[in-house]
This record gives C-alpha cells, structure tokens and sequence, in this order.
C-alpha cells in the first residue's frame, strides 16, 4: 500500500457542490421573484442574501487553496471553477436587483421564461458537480445544458428585437436602456453555465 505522507483535500468538492447548491437555490429565487412580482421587494432582498452567502464560498475554497499544500485538482482549475460558479450568482443578483432598483413597472414575459432556464440550468450543474469527484463523463448533460443556452439565446433576441421596434418618446428609450440591462444579465448567466460546464469537462478529461 502507498503511503501518502501528504494526503489530498477532499474538501474541495465539498465546497463546489455547496456553490452548485447556492446556484440551484439563488435561480429558484429568481423565479419565484418572476412570478410574484407583488414581493419583489422581499424577494431581491432573499437574492441578495443568497449571493452573499455564495460569495462566503468562493472565500473559503480562496483561502482553502492558499492553505493547502496537495490539492486534488491543479490550482488554476479550482480557482477557476469556483470564480465562474460565483459570477452565475452576481448576474443573477444583478438582474433582480435592476429589476427593483430601475423600476420598470410590470415584468417582461421573458423573464419568467429566462428563469425557468436558469433553474432548469442550476438542476443540470448539481448533477455535473456531483460526478468531478470521480471523473464521470458529463457528456450527455452538457449536450442539455447546450440546447438550453440555445433556447435562452433564442428568447434574448426576441425580447430584444420587439424591445427596439417601437421608440417613438423618450420614456420608450429609458424602457429599452432598463430591459436591455436586465435582460443581458439574465442571458449572460445562462451562457455562463455553459463555460463552467466546459471547466468541468476540461478537469474530468485531464483526470481520466
């Protein structure tokens, strides 16, 4: 038997599935916000709370991986992972709290549907997080994450399109500038979850 007189830390992975966890919990959030915009004020609130907690994670394996002599994974590769994990949190942050803080008025149909996707995005990076520690092929979900940044893209464009073709006065301008922010955000988070799964992919390809 081999002796390891400098043994790994395991905790890492401990640390990304509570990110992933933060994630899952943080789009939920956003959704229940899109469809209950009579608490939006309470429920950006609870965002905010949630990526202040994510941003503790990111902290921690910060920390972790300056203390750690062997880690189980390269250094960029777990200081990447959880830097992209924490900005999935800060556009989904960001977008609630635009949507509170420009005060656009009644939410947008897209929304609803963006957040569906982001939460639909957050069930299949749990999954993708759970397999890192033992090198698991993620093929088949990152083929569903694909066809879901496609389908978040597809919805962007629209809103975006419809968005620009009626600005006759300067209030249509002000709601264009507002909606094309948020909207950004929330098309910018999903395409994010297709760059951690790529981190994901990359780390289980090197260590098979």
């Amino acid at each position: 038997m081999k002796l390891r007189l400098f043994p790994k830390d395991e905790k890492f992975f401990e640390l990304f599935l509570q990110q992933a966890a933060a994630i899952d919990k943080i789009c939920r959030q956003f959704r229940d916000l899109s469809q209950n915009w009579s608490r939006l004020q309470e429920l950006v609130a609870a965002i905010q709370k949630t990526e202040h907690e994510g941003d503790e994670l990111r902290h921690q394996t910060a920390v972790r991986l300056a203390r750690t002599f062997v880690t189980p994974l390269d250094r960029e590769d777990i200081h990447e992972l959880s830097a992209h994990m924490d900005d999935i949190l800060d556009r989904v942050q960001g977008a609630a709290v635009r949507l509170l803080m420009l005060e656009v008025g009644e939410p947008r149909a897209e929304v609803a549907l963006l957040a569906d996707i982001l939460v639909q995005a957050s069930e299949l990076l749990e999954q993708g997080v759970e397999k890192l520690p033992t090198f698991t092929d993620i093929n088949e979900l990152r083929r569903s994450m694909h066809r879901l940044e496609h389908e978040g893209d597809r919805i962007y464009r629209g809103a975006i399109s419809q968005l620009h073709q009626n600005n006759e006065t300067v209030a249509d301008i002000v709601n264009l500038i507002k909606w094309t922010d948020i909207l950004d955000r929330l098309e910018n988070g999903i395409d994010k979850f297709e760059d951690v799964f790529d981190i994901i992919q990359g780390i289980i390809i090197k260590y098979r």
